[in-house]
């Protein structure tokens, strides 16, 4: 799906694409930043978010990833990024327990990945 290219390889919305996107209008327009906060364009949930993912956002440079996406690992998707975000989720606690004891075995996302173990990547690829 190579999120990475409009999101960042960590999600801040500064991938090689960013700088290039526009809306339906032809005004710029920028990914969103995970790191920045809870509200997405359109809603809030992960419920919001998984639909974001299925159905995409009308206006924008954002797809459908419907064909390209089985529902269970939009979830997984939904879940990762919730990482991402400055709060206090229980996905951002589990991810942070996991990292401790399995940082080695992550993989950067991105066209200059490497590495083994874990393919995280896969999501944004």
């Amino acid at each position: 799906m190579e999120c990475w290219k409009c999101h960042g390889p960590t999600g801040h919305g500064d991938g090689p694409s960013a700088a290039t996107l526009t809306d339906n209008k032809d005004l710029p327009i920028h990914p969103y930043d995970f790191s920045s906060g809870s509200r997405f364009m359109c809603g809030v949930t992960n419920r919001d978010l998984y639909k974001i993912f299925m159905t995409g956002l009308d206006g924008t440079p954002m797809p459908s990833f419907a064909d390209d996406i089985k529902p269970a690992e939009a979830w997984d998707l939904v879940h990762f990024l919730r990482t991402l975000q400055p709060l206090d989720t229980p996905e951002a606690a589990i991810w942070k327990a996991w990292l401790a004891s399995h940082a080695r075995e992550l993989k950067p996302i991105g066209p200059e990945g490497g590495g083994g173990g874990v393919n995280v990547d896969e999501l944004f690829s």
